[in-house]
């Protein structure tokens, strides 16, 4: 609101008019999320809006006069850009025949009608693009765009916008996609929160994909230093021949609804040295994410599986150190805290301690925490991420 006021009231500086004197502000400038059924008032002004619209009420302040006008935004679902279908009502009322008439010739409601198609739409598309690009540590970038769907708009209440995820293709070999699953089910935006991103399980597959093809997934396992951890336990030290090396995710990570809960399956490949003996191991594991904003705990993650096994030839496995992975799988405890940690890290690291700005606008959307919940429907699932999100004076 407070863009179209600036960019109103620059496009009408010096205007005037006999009969209403000079422009002299805007005034009482408001948006909201609109259904034509909750606005009859609008049909005649609106027609058609099966998804919804946005309407936007104003007021033009000239010296002798105060011009009403209501700007109707309806979206029109395009795969490559938001697009608007514009209207606009002004209604120029002096209570006076000859003054009314001498309004009308000059054209008052027209030139109200041409300034909202001109600005109004122009601030609207700018703010509602979809997320600029993320950048991560170490220089990785995750890219957003419009999805083809249809918004979302709750009347007065909310308006869900559809993007999708920008992934790249595998080297030398494209066929590795992530999964699709199609659209979920999205929880409802809480009355304590003014900003959410639902991300379907393909969204989030998507991002797991992008994260895993960059690399950026193996750098933060080895960082995580599970090989370090175990080659340096004393028990290994003291009892095993055996030293890993760090773990290295084979194809992309996929999460699944599983009951309440997600959980992320991955494939990963180390290699073990044992007295020289050097063998590929490949490791499926498993973690299971409990999402519970109203807990103790809001967010959990735990080891769901772990299997191993050892090529004996790049065709041929074999089962191997059973009664190692049992005892890993016994320790599941151990691991709570650090999993946990790991995937709160890797959320603040998308989406906390972040600011999003677009070009010339005159503030700037600062993104201060996450909470994380998860709607589950018919094996299919949405990451809920609600946001601790103000709007700034730029630095």
């Amino acid at each position: 609101a407070g863009e179209m006021v600036k960019n109103l009231e620059l496009e009408m500086k010096g205007e005037g008019y006999w009969g209403i004197g000079d422009f002299k502000r805007v005034s009482s400038t408001s948006l909201r999320w609109a259904r034509l059924e909750a606005h009859p008032e609008d049909k005649k002004l609106v027609g058609a809006a099966p998804h919804g619209y946005v309407r936007v009420t104003t007021r033009l302040v000239f010296q002798r006069i105060s011009v009403p006008l209501v700007v109707a935004l309806v979206p029109r679902v395009s795969p490559t850009a938001l697009r608007f279908r514009v209207a606009a009502r002004a209604q120029l009322d002096f209570g006076n025949r000859a003054l009314q008439w001498v309004s009308d010739k000059l054209g008052g409601d027209a030139f109200a009608t041409r300034l909202a198609r001109r600005e109004i739409d122009a601030a609207l598309i700018t703010s509602l693009e979809p997320p600029p690009p993320f950048e991560l540590p170490d220089g990785q970038v995750l890219r957003f765009g419009y999805c083809d769907g249809p918004p979302e708009i709750v009347d007065g209440v909310s308006g869900a916008l559809p993007f999708a995820v920008a992934i790249g293709r595998v080297d030398g070999d494209p066929r590795i996609l992530p999964p699709r699953r199609g659209p979920a089910k999205h929880p409802p935006l809480s009355s304590r929160a003014l900003l959410a991103i639902d991300l379907d399980l393909d969204a989030a597959n998507a991002l797991l994909f992008e994260l895993w093809r960059t690399g950026f997934l193996d750098r933060r396992l080895a960082e995580a230093g599970l090989d370090r951890r175990f080659n340096s336990d004393p028990t290994v030290q003291e009892f095993l021949s055996l030293r890993i090396s760090k773990p290295v995710l084979a194809l992309p990570p996929v999460l699944g609804a599983f009951g309440d809960n997600l959980r992320l399956h991955a494939d990963a490949r180390i290699a073990i040295d044992d007295r020289g003996t050097r063998t590929v191991g490949r490791v499926w594991g498993g973690l299971v994410f409990q999402l519970s904003p109203t807990s103790v705990e809001p967010v959990a993650v735990d080891l769901g599986a772990l299997e191993l096994s050892c090529e004996r030839t790049p065709t041929q496995l074999v089962p191997c150190y059973a009664d190692l992975v049992g005892a890993l799988r016994d320790r599941g405890a151990d691991f709570h805290g650090e999993l946990t940690t790991t995937f709160t890290t890797l959320l603040r690291e998308i989406f906390v301690d972040r600011t999003v700005a677009a070009a010339g606008f005159t503030a700037e959307l600062a993104i201060r925490g996450v909470t994380p919940s998860v709607m589950i429907v018919d094996r299919n699932a949405a990451l809920h991420l609600e946001l601790d999100a103000a709007l700034v004076a730029p630095k």
